[in-house]
């Protein structure tokens, strides 16, 4: 993951990156406390921007990507998620397996622990986060309680137009002003906007959260998929080792991301090998000095079939990602 230039101006607080892989994006989660696994979904090459902003009770993130991301795994307990996209390329767009709403807001359930989403190509998200600690002290602001139920059992919510670009642009990433110190302002003005938003007067539509049962399985294939990735195998091995018939798995991979469970297996271990050869340095770290010793390494004995598929899911020869990663 590359760093953008900032101009000189730019404090501290905001950071960005670029990204060329799912796997670049994976390390940026973890730096944020977050376990979350991420698989490219769509095919061509993938180009990502990431924009941070850290300042106060307040963490705004921009994530914008040309190809379609899957993201699976653990959240940070320590914080609560107010996700919103802002383009309308929200075709492939899912939370917990439905597709999303305009005008919706996700990811705030302080019940589940896990996130589980999938986004179009072209998508730009922009995420709030603020201490779980801090949203548990604007109780004392609403005596009916409607706002921390929300946040107990809801994690969407489908606002008014009016109340979700005014959200909207709380979240956003921008230049800060001469002698501006931090977000604070913002994040005032975002709990008001909370508050009101999910008050029990208002017209916010809230769905219940998604039951921890609700694809299971699917959750347990990507997981699988990346405890296994040096792996090639089998349609059977993979239904015993996750206690399923190939018929269940087949329907349900298909039924929530339009591909069969080898196709996604595939690709978490394609993803593995483009992360390796984008960087000299992870190869030489694990021994390999060619495009075939990574490719075995991770389940591809086929150097033609290997070739293809990279090519394929990529839109690019596995030659020339690491020529990149030389120059």
């Amino acid at each position: 993951m590359r760093s953008l230039h900032l101009a000189e101006s730019q404090p501290e607080l905001i950071t960005g990156r670029r990204f060329k892989s799912a796997l670049e994006l994976t390390g940026f989660w973890r730096s944020l406390g977050f376990d979350l696994n991420c698989v490219q979904m769509t095919p061509g090459e993938l180009e990502g921007s990431v924009l941070v902003e850290r300042a106060s009770c307040l963490t705004l993130v921009s994530i914008k990507c040309n190809q379609s991301l899957l993201v699976q795994g653990q959240r940070n307990p320590r914080v609560v998620a107010f996700c919103l996209e802002n383009t309308p390329q929200m075709d492939m767009h899912r939370v917990w397996g439905d597709p999303i709403p305009p005008n919706s807001l996700h990811g705030f359930c302080t019940g589940l622990t896990e996130a589980f989403f999938q986004t179009t190509p072209g998508s730009h998200l922009s995420i709030g986060l603020i201490p779980i600690e801090h949203i548990k002290s604007l109780v004392e602001l609403d005596p009916s309680g409607s706002f921390m139920e929300a946040f107990e059992t809801s994690n969407t919510a489908v606002l008014p137009a009016a109340d979700f670009q005014r959200i909207r642009a709380l979240l956003q990433i921008t230049q800060p002003k001469p002698n501006q110190t931090g977000n604070q302002l913002t994040l005032d003005l975002l709990e008001a906007q909370l508050l009101e938003t999910f008050s029990d007067q208002h017209d916010a539509h809230l769905g219940l959260a998604p039951s921890p049962h609700r694809h299971a399985l699917i959750r347990e294939l990507v997981r699988f998929a990346f405890e296994n990735s040096t792996s090639s195998l089998t349609l059977n091995q993979v239904c015993r080792s996750i206690f399923t018939s190939s018929t269940t798995i087949t329907v349900s991979c298909r039924e929530v991301f339009g591909v069969g469970p080898m196709n996604l297996l595939k690709w978490v271990r394609l993803q593995q090998v483009q992360y390796v050869l984008q960087s000299r340095v992870r190869m030489e770290s694990m021994g390999y000095t060619s495009i075939q010793d990574v490719a075995v390494h991770y389940g591809f004995r086929s150097r033609n079939h290997f070739a293809r598929d990279y090519r394929q899911l990529f839109g690019e020869a596995p030659k020339k990602t690491l020529l990149r990663a030389a120059a």
